[in-house]
């Protein structure tokens, strides 16, 4: 009888701990799709920082990149039957962790990985509505972006915002730069999700909740000239494997002008 009565006891523990293993955090955000999108610069008179527009077309630019985003799906607080409506989705930091991460060009006949061609050197910012890309549009009276002068060889972040009164700028120090410099940069925050050593910028500063990450848009470029490459492809495709096996892609035909 104590045999038995010891058996049950086990198999109860360690069905509660492996429940518990597999059972998601609450409040927190796993991620669902991923899309992408090719980008080509624009300045406008008297703003600081770059300026990109999504698009499937690959114009002959100088300032050629890629422009990722992820849609996810929120894993609420199930052991409540309240509401959390004032709760920001995403707070408890993401379920997944990102194995692998890679940007490839294709054709008919072959493909490259261009994953570790893509750098950044300063925050760019969304011009223009592009499908899905739509959710961060741009205010000219309410930005902020991190701009780095080379002749000065240092970091300024500006904002023109109401509250402020216009248009300030100031100083960024270099260890401080909300930049992702490239594609390991963000795998590593994402993976660090909630570690407060890793801080972005963009349009939401130090994204906390899956609900920023939701509405944010990751950029990186090419390398000037890259058009002569670009122009011998008719795919992009982003594959992003997941620790937990899921494979998320996207795939988008490319149009030359």
């Amino acid at each position: 009888m104590r045999k038995i009565l010891f058996y049950a006891l086990f198999l109860i523990c360690f069905s509660c701990a492996n429940k518990s293993q597999n059972s998601k955090k609450s409040n927190s955000f796993s991620l669902k799709e991923v899309d992408i999108a090719i980008i080509y610069s624009k300045k406008l008179n008297n703003f600081p920082c770059l300026l990109y527009t999504a698009t499937d077309t690959i114009k002959n630019q100088e300032k050629i990149g890629v422009v990722f985003k992820f849609d996810v799906e929120f894993n609420p607080n199930k052991e409540s039957s309240n509401c959390n409506c004032a709760i920001e989705p995403g707070l408890g930091g993401a379920d997944d962790s990102i194995k692998s991460f890679k940007i490839l060009l294709k054709n008919n006949k072959q493909e490259i990985d261009v994953t570790k061609t893509l750098f950044n050197k300063e925050e760019s910012i969304l011009l223009n509505p592009f499908e899905k890309f739509n959710k961060r549009l741009f205010d000219k009276n309410d930005f902020s972006c991190v701009c780095f002068d080379s002749k000065k060889n240092e970091y300024l972040e500006y904002l023109n915002k109401n509250y402020l009164g216009g248009r300030v700028f100031r100083k960024v120090t270099s260890k401080k730069v909300p930049i992702f410099k490239n594609v390991n940069d963000f795998v590593r925050w994402f993976n660090n999700f909630n570690n407060g050593e890793f801080e972005v910028g963009f349009s939401n500063k130090n994204i906390t909740s899956g609900n920023r990450f939701l509405i944010t848009n990751f950029s990186f470029w090419f390398p000037n000239g890259y058009f002569n490459v670009l122009k011998n492809y008719s795919e992009i495709m982003i594959e992003v494997e997941l620790e937990n096996g899921l494979i998320l892609e996207k795939t988008r035909q490319l149009k030359m002008i």
